[in-house]
């Protein structure tokens, strides 16, 4: 592996010109410098060019595409024709309101030489709110062994072990796989869960934090549109991959607690009725809820459509540990 291998950064964005140019300067202030920043803008109104055309004309290594009409709409279609269009020995996705730190480049690279048979590398995200300086907590979750079929293990729980942007990609794997342009939430999550069905992949965890997630935008995806967009990424799972999960005791244990926890979303939403019925007997299909955790779940949509949980001292507390207890642990 050469020492000046190309590295492209690869960002979908989409009315997010005000807050975009926090991002590019985290590219920008790389101490590494071989790389370039392809910008894929999924057709928003906010003259996204034009709030960023600075960066563009100061450097070519920033570069802006916008989405092809042929091409459908999405992030996942973003990123996948970021793909076509940059020329990176290396990959790495990043989002319009997310941050690198300066050093993240260069100590990737350095990894990358010191791992240079892996086909990515996965590198440990903090959270932060606001501002950059308000640091959080981390993304990442390990399991106590580190290897592919505990990490995809972890993922089918419902348990995200890294984000979109922790890893850094070796081109030649993101030529065999893409993301898929029919979802639209947990997209990521689906993306490297099909990634780890993989015997053959290999990869390494490399405990060190060098990118920032901002956490703002946390839990606004619980209306009816959004809830529609999750539950088809939980679909897809079980039409394209729940023969290989059953056929794994572990992993069809873990995926139980992921199906439930959409099961408890859609119960929650604010679908009609009518909606949440089909959603709900669609998932019950796959026989991954119990008659008995049927009836629980039955419970958690009176408590939520009487609004109990919001009154105090007549034992809801109490009531939803015990709920949760029994379904989600």
């Amino acid at each position: 592996m050469q020492d000046d291998s190309l590295i492209s950064i690869i960002i979908p964005t989409y009315n997010r010109g005000y807050i975009i140019k926090e991002t590019l300067n985290s590219v920008l202030d790389q101490t590494y410098t071989n790389w370039e920043c392809v910008i894929i803008d999924d057709g928003g109104n906010d003259d996204t060019f034009g709030l960023i055309k600075n960066y563009i004309v100061t450097t070519d290594r920033f570069k802006y595409f916008k989405r092809p009409s042929n091409l459908i709409k999405g992030v996942s279609s973003c990123r996948n024709y970021g793909i076509t269009v940059s020329k990176g020995d290396f990959i790495i996705f990043l989002d319009s309101d997310d941050v690198l730190a300066s050093y993240a480049l260069s100590s990737r690279i350095k990894h990358f030489k010191q791992f240079p048979n892996n086909d990515f590398l996965v590198f440990t995200t903090q959270y932060f709110e606001g501002k950059i300086s308000n640091k959080l907590g981390v993304f990442n979750i390990d399991p106590p062994v580190k290897n592919r079929e505990n990490y995809l293990s972890l993922f089918l729980n419902h348990e995200f072990s890294w984000q979109t942007m922790s890893p850094i990609w070796k081109r030649s794997i993101l030529l065999k796989y893409k993301f898929r342009n029919e979802l639209y939430l947990l997209e990521d999550v689906i993306f490297h869960i099909e990634i780890l069905f993989n015997t053959d992949i290999k990869f390494k965890r490399i405990d060190e934090i060098d990118n920032y997630y901002r956490i703002s935008n946390w839990g606004k995806n619980n209306n009816s549109e959004g809830v529609s967009k999750i539950f088809d990424s939980v679909s897809f799972l079980l039409k394209n991959y729940n023969e290989q999960i059953s056929e794994d005791s572990f992993l069809e244990k873990k995926f139980r607690r992921f199906v439930k926890i959409i099961y408890l979303i859609i119960i929650k939403s604010n679908k009609t009725s009518m909606e949440k019925k089909k959603l709900l007997n669609y998932l019950k299909t796959y026989n991954y809820i119990s008659s008995k955790e049927n009836f629980l779940f039955k419970v958690y949509a009176i408590i939520y459509k009487l609004k109990l949980n919001n009154k105090k001292d007549i034992g809801m507390y109490k009531l939803m540990n015990f709920l949760n207890k029994r379904l989600f642990q």
